[in-house]
Protein backbone atom coordinates (compact mmCIF):
# COMPACT_ATOMS: atom_id res chain seq x y z
CA UNK A 1 0.00 0.00 0.00
CA UNK A 2 1.41 3.39 -1.18
CA UNK A 3 0.89 6.78 0.88
CA UNK A 4 -1.44 7.33 -1.56
CA UNK A 5 -3.71 4.34 -1.31
CA UNK A 6 -6.68 4.35 0.54
CA UNK A 7 -8.10 0.93 2.61
CA UNK A 8 -11.46 0.42 2.30
CA UNK A 9 -12.97 -1.89 4.21
CA UNK A 10 -15.26 -3.94 2.35
CA UNK A 11 -18.78 -5.86 3.99
CA UNK A 12 -17.73 -9.41 3.34
CA UNK A 13 -21.66 -10.80 2.81
CA UNK A 14 -22.58 -6.99 0.69
CA UNK A 15 -19.38 -5.72 -0.98
CA UNK A 16 -20.70 -2.01 0.85
CA UNK A 17 -17.47 0.19 1.56
CA UNK A 18 -19.49 2.72 3.44
CA UNK A 19 -20.46 5.01 0.49
CA UNK A 20 -24.05 5.25 -1.11
CA UNK A 21 -22.69 5.27 -4.87
CA UNK A 22 -22.51 0.98 -4.04
CA UNK A 23 -25.73 0.83 -1.82
CA UNK A 24 -28.68 0.14 -3.50
CA UNK A 25 -31.91 2.30 -3.08
CA UNK A 26 -34.80 1.49 -1.87
CA UNK A 27 -37.75 1.51 -3.74
CA UNK A 28 -41.15 2.29 -3.00
CA UNK A 29 -44.26 2.71 -4.87
CA UNK A 30 -46.80 6.19 -4.43
CA UNK A 31 -49.12 7.32 -6.46
CA UNK A 32 -51.38 10.30 -6.95
CA UNK A 33 -54.04 12.20 -9.18
CA UNK A 34 -54.11 14.67 -11.51
CA UNK A 35 -57.55 16.36 -10.51
CA UNK A 36 -59.22 18.42 -13.07
CA UNK A 37 -62.21 20.38 -13.08
CA UNK A 38 -63.87 22.76 -15.60
CA UNK A 39 -64.57 26.15 -14.53
CA UNK A 40 -66.57 29.01 -16.71
CA UNK A 41 -64.64 28.12 -19.98
CA UNK A 42 -61.78 26.81 -19.06
CA UNK A 43 -60.05 23.33 -17.41
CA UNK A 44 -57.89 23.95 -14.45
CA UNK A 45 -55.63 20.76 -12.23
CA UNK A 46 -55.47 20.73 -8.39
CA UNK A 47 -51.51 20.82 -7.53
CA UNK A 48 -50.00 21.49 -4.42
CA UNK A 49 -47.14 23.00 -2.56
CA UNK A 50 -45.43 21.00 -0.30
CA UNK A 51 -42.36 23.21 0.77
CA UNK A 52 -42.77 27.12 2.24
CA UNK A 53 -40.59 28.69 0.44
CA UNK A 54 -40.20 26.38 -2.58
CA UNK A 55 -41.39 27.52 -5.62
CA UNK A 56 -42.10 24.14 -7.02
CA UNK A 57 -45.72 22.76 -7.06
CA UNK A 58 -46.94 19.29 -7.63
CA UNK A 59 -49.85 16.66 -7.58
CA UNK A 60 -51.24 15.26 -4.50
CA UNK A 61 -49.35 11.53 -4.06
CA UNK A 62 -47.82 9.65 -1.69
CA UNK A 63 -46.41 6.73 -0.70
CA UNK A 64 -48.97 2.67 -0.96
CA UNK A 65 -49.92 1.60 2.78
CA UNK A 66 -49.84 -1.79 3.07
CA UNK A 67 -52.99 -4.01 2.01
CA UNK A 68 -53.92 -0.87 -0.38
CA UNK A 69 -54.07 -0.50 -4.01
CA UNK A 70 -52.26 2.05 -6.33
CA UNK A 71 -55.38 3.58 -7.02
CA UNK A 72 -56.79 3.28 -2.88
CA UNK A 73 -53.91 5.34 -2.65
CA UNK A 74 -54.06 8.12 -5.51
CA UNK A 75 -57.40 8.79 -4.04
CA UNK A 76 -56.20 8.42 -0.12
CA UNK A 77 -53.35 10.89 -0.44
CA UNK A 78 -55.44 13.39 -2.70
CA UNK A 79 -57.88 13.99 0.00
CA UNK A 80 -55.31 14.07 2.63
CA UNK A 81 -53.16 16.25 0.74
CA UNK A 82 -55.63 18.67 -1.18
CA UNK A 83 -58.17 17.98 0.88
CA UNK A 84 -60.81 17.33 -1.83
CA UNK A 85 -62.28 13.73 -2.69
CA UNK A 86 -61.38 12.24 -6.04
CA UNK A 87 -63.05 9.68 -8.76
CA UNK A 88 -60.80 8.38 -10.94
CA UNK A 89 -61.29 8.89 -14.46
CA UNK A 90 -57.84 6.91 -16.23
CA UNK A 91 -54.41 5.74 -15.36
CA UNK A 92 -52.02 8.85 -17.16
CA UNK A 93 -48.79 7.07 -16.54
CA UNK A 94 -45.53 6.72 -13.95
CA UNK A 95 -42.73 9.12 -12.32
CA UNK A 96 -39.45 8.23 -11.36
CA UNK A 97 -37.34 10.15 -8.68
CA UNK A 98 -33.82 9.32 -6.95
CA UNK A 99 -34.34 10.89 -3.54
CA UNK A 100 -31.95 10.43 -0.17
CA UNK A 101 -32.14 6.30 -0.31
CA UNK A 102 -35.62 5.85 -2.30
CA UNK A 103 -36.25 5.16 -6.00
CA UNK A 104 -39.24 6.32 -5.90
CA UNK A 105 -42.17 5.16 -8.82
CA UNK A 106 -44.82 6.99 -8.34
CA UNK A 107 -48.20 5.82 -10.63
CA UNK A 108 -50.53 8.82 -11.31
CA UNK A 109 -53.99 8.89 -12.33
CA UNK A 110 -55.78 11.57 -13.62
CA UNK A 111 -59.72 12.34 -11.46
CA UNK A 112 -62.39 14.30 -11.28
CA UNK A 113 -62.89 16.05 -8.07
CA UNK A 114 -66.23 14.70 -6.15
CA UNK A 115 -68.09 17.05 -3.69
CA UNK A 116 -66.72 20.00 -2.81
CA UNK A 117 -64.00 20.44 -4.32
CA UNK A 118 -62.30 23.68 -2.35
CA UNK A 119 -58.81 22.94 -1.81
CA UNK A 120 -58.27 22.15 2.08
CA UNK A 121 -55.01 20.70 3.51
CA UNK A 122 -55.57 21.26 7.49
CA UNK A 123 -56.05 17.54 7.70
CA UNK A 124 -52.75 16.22 5.92
CA UNK A 125 -51.67 13.83 8.57
CA UNK A 126 -48.41 14.38 7.74
CA UNK A 127 -48.17 18.11 7.35
CA UNK A 128 -46.69 17.46 3.56
CA UNK A 129 -48.85 20.54 2.33
CA UNK A 130 -48.09 24.03 2.59
CA UNK A 131 -51.01 25.10 -0.26
CA UNK A 132 -53.16 23.37 -2.63
CA UNK A 133 -54.96 25.24 -5.30
CA UNK A 134 -56.61 25.02 -8.63
CA UNK A 135 -54.49 26.24 -11.62
CA UNK A 136 -55.86 27.40 -15.16
CA UNK A 137 -53.84 24.21 -17.60
CA UNK A 138 -52.62 27.47 -20.13
CA UNK A 139 -50.72 29.03 -16.90
CA UNK A 140 -49.35 26.49 -14.75
CA UNK A 141 -46.95 27.03 -11.63
CA UNK A 142 -43.33 25.45 -11.73
CA UNK A 143 -43.81 22.25 -11.63
CA UNK A 144 -41.09 19.43 -9.83
CA UNK A 145 -38.73 18.40 -12.63
CA UNK A 146 -39.47 15.05 -12.43
CA UNK A 147 -43.00 15.17 -12.98
CA UNK A 148 -43.26 17.18 -15.56
CA UNK A 149 -43.75 14.63 -17.82
CA UNK A 150 -46.43 12.84 -16.48
CA UNK A 151 -48.62 16.48 -15.85
CA UNK A 152 -48.36 17.16 -19.76
CA UNK A 153 -49.24 14.00 -20.32
CA UNK A 154 -52.49 14.16 -17.75
CA UNK A 155 -53.02 17.59 -19.71
CA UNK A 156 -53.56 16.00 -22.88
CA UNK A 157 -55.61 13.02 -21.68
CA UNK A 158 -57.65 15.89 -19.48
CA UNK A 159 -58.19 17.58 -22.88
CA UNK A 160 -59.29 14.65 -24.81
CA UNK A 161 -61.46 13.13 -21.97
CA UNK A 162 -63.38 17.01 -21.16
CA UNK A 163 -64.49 17.33 -25.02
CA UNK A 164 -65.55 13.76 -24.77
CA UNK A 165 -69.74 13.58 -24.90
CA UNK A 166 -71.01 12.04 -22.02
CA UNK A 167 -72.03 8.38 -21.91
Amino acid sequence: MTKYSKRVTLCPVSGYDGTMKHQEKRKTNSAGCVVYRQCNDSLEILLIKPYVGRDAWGIPKGHQDEGESLVQTAIRETKEEAGVDAAIAGFIGTASTINGEEHKTVYVYFALPVGDDTPSFSSDPDGETADAAWFNIDSLPNIHSYQRDVVANAIDAIRIHASSPPR
